[in-house]
């Protein structure tokens, strides 16, 4: 590894958070809600002060699912569908409880043991849907993410999502209005 390249951990659970905090220059996150954040930040305090570092020194990055629309109910659909796809992988099924979405886990686990995906789809709840996306106007997400940025995110990673039929007009929504 080149000198000063920055090394960052990608990280669910906490004590993966708390070993970013200890050995490296940042941690990456995903589907990470507000109240995830908070606990993040005090993981990477615990593992950063357990190795004599300071832990504002730590950045913490977090792969943001956005979506930048005039109509709200357009988004639902697909940011249901990439949520409940998460659910596949039993350590974002222990990720999302850990979040407080018990209900969810619980309902998407047993519709997807039945490779019953619209209704894994349709057990995310609209709460689920707003802790863990980025969604609205432009102004609306701008002000989403200020307020993530708030509370200790420093790299918020755009990673926006289709909304409608047309993938290239979706994205280009999205990234214009974080462009420039």
């Amino acid at each position: 590894v080149r000198p000063g390249v920055p090394i960052y951990l990608a990280a669910l659970g906490p004590k993966m958070i708390e070993l970013a905090g200890e050995t490296a220059d940042g941690v990456l996150l995903n589907w990470a809600s507000p109240d995830y954040l908070r606990q993040a930040r005090d993981h990477i305090r615990r593992g950063a002060e357990k190795a004599g570092r300071n832990p504002e020194d730590i950045d913490v990055a977090c792969y943001l699912r956005t979506a930048v629309v005039d109509d709200l109910e357009r988004v639902k659909p697909e940011l249901r569908g990439q949520i409940a796809r998460y659910f596949r992988m039993p350590y974002y099924r222990d990720y999302f409880r850990q979040m407080g979405f018990e209900e969810e886990t619980a309902a998407v686990s047993q519709a997807l043991a039945r490779s019953d995906t619209a209704t894994a789809a349709a057990a995310i709840s609209d709460e689920m849907q707003s802790e863990l996306g980025i969604f609205g106007t432009a102004e609306e997400c701008r002000q989403r993410i200020e307020h993530l940025r708030s509370l200790g995110l420093r790299q918020p990673v755009i990673a926006p999502f289709m909304v409608g039929d047309d993938a290239n007009e979706s994205f280009r929504a999205t990234i214009g209005a974080f462009s420039g």
